[in-house]
Order: structure tokens, then sequence, then C-alpha cells
């Protein structure tokens, strides 16, 4: 009885630990102590790729990230556009104001064929609006913007692709 006892607590207390050790395997895209949340936008758009060929005698070649391009709304339901975003990258909101991003930490997606949860330190130009205090971007829940095959051949070398996304996107201020 003792031991089943003694069982019985280790077992409660290796499975309580689990999502512990789970979380500690996942980088940390959480935003930097002392930032608060500012804004939530929902974006929709794509992930463009491009051909690239591995060298000039290549026989194929493999689809390379090179910008998105996206509308941000204030509401999930995708009817009050508030800003875009673009190459850089950069999000520009309808009142003129820009912020720069920088990843900082990226964490897998929990659907697979979905681009990377991120962590973006911010760099806001000088000037007033949405994002002019913006010091972190988190994009999360996102689903999409994967490329299918990774390999392409030489008849689509140059060729673009763009793939379709969503994705939570929360700017923090400090």
């Amino acid at each position: 009885m003792r031991s089943g006892l003694l069982s019985a607590a280790c077992l409660t207390l290796m499975v309580s630990g689990l999502p512990a050790l789970a979380n500690a395997a996942a980088p940390s895209i959480d935003a930097p102590k002392g930032e608060h949340l500012q804004t939530e936008l929902y974006a929709r758009g794509v992930q463009i790729y491009r051909c690239a060929a591995a060298d000039a005698d290549a026989k194929t070649g493999s689809w390379v990230f090179q910008a998105p391009e996206a509308d941000l709304f204030s509401d999930k339901g995708l009817k009050h556009l508030v800003a875009k975003h673009f190459d850089g990258p950069h999000w520009q909101a309808t009142d003129g104001s820009v912020v720069a991003g920088t990843v900082s930490a990226t964490r897998p997606a929990k659907d697979k064929g979905s681009i990377p949860w991120l962590l973006l330190t911010g760099s806001a130009e000088p000037q007033p609006g949405l994002f002019a205090s913006v010091s972190s971007i988190q994009r999360v829940d996102t689903h999409g913007g994967v490329t299918g095959p990774t390999a392409c051949d030489p008849a689509t070398f140059g060729a673009t692709l763009k793939v379709p996304y969503t994705a939570t996107y929360r700017f923090y201020s400090k």
C-alpha cells in the first residue's frame, strides 16, 4: 500500500511537471518585461517566394522567401483596414506612422504548413500615430504562408509564388 501511494505521488509530480518541460523547450516569444500591449491587429495576405537556383549549373532550385504583403485589420471580421505589412519587414498604419521590425525570437507554428510565430524588436519612425511608440511586435496564430514542395526546377527559376496566410500581430510599447 505504501509503495502504491509513493508511486501515485511520483506519477502526479511527473505529469504535473510535463507542461512546464514542454514550454521550456519552445523558445519564448513573449514581449520583454515592462512593455504593454498597445494594439492587436489581424492580418490577411501573402508570403512571397522566388524560385532561386543553387548555383549557375543547378538542375534544381528552392523557393526562397522574399517579402510579406498583408492588410491588417482592427477586427477579426477583417472589415476595418488600419495598416499594411510589407518588405523589411515594415508596418504602415493608415495614419502614416511606420514601424520596422528585426526578428529576435522564433517559435514553430502550432499548425503544420504555417509560418513560424515571431517576436520582433520594433523601431518606429519619429512621427505621431498608431505605430509611433511600438517597441516590440509578435506574430502569432499563423495559418498558411509556407510553400508546398521546397524544390523548384529550371523552368521556374526566377518565378514568384504568393502563398496566402493569416496571422495576429500584437504591437507593444514601453
